[in-house]
């Protein structure tokens, strides 16, 4: 698992790396937050170095159960669509006394 997790690891990597500005993204994030431009050179190297013992060892500490969270997704019932509210009609009210004004402007 070891061997396979490390070619995922190349993979993206490499992958990060392929072009020119996505590799001066990078130098210039381990520049700035880690004061190490040459990690882009050196990455893979220490990844390699990494021993199946390491990895034990790193999960013993950080993979604890009482450490652990569980995230129940539980899926909503759809919500009933609304009504679709019915076109209301003009108030006959409301026209004539808008046509009752624009009478007294002309008048």
């Amino acid at each position: 698992e070891l061997e396979a997790s490390l070619a995922q690891a190349e993979r993206s990597w490499l992958s990060a790396l392929a072009s020119q500005e996505d590799r001066a993204d990078m130098i210039s994030h381990h520049l700035c937050l880690h004061d190490d431009p040459e990690v882009v050179n050196t990455y893979l190297d220490e990844l390699r170095a990494v021993t199946p013992e390491q990895v034990v060892s790193a999960a013993r500490r950080w993979l604890r159960p009482q450490a652990r969270a569980v995230v129940a997704y539980l899926r909503a019932e759809p919500e009933p669509e609304p009504d679709p509210e019915p076109e209301s009609e003009p108030d006959p009210a409301a026209g004539s006394a808008a046509g009752s004004a624009a009478e007294e402007v002309l008048a």
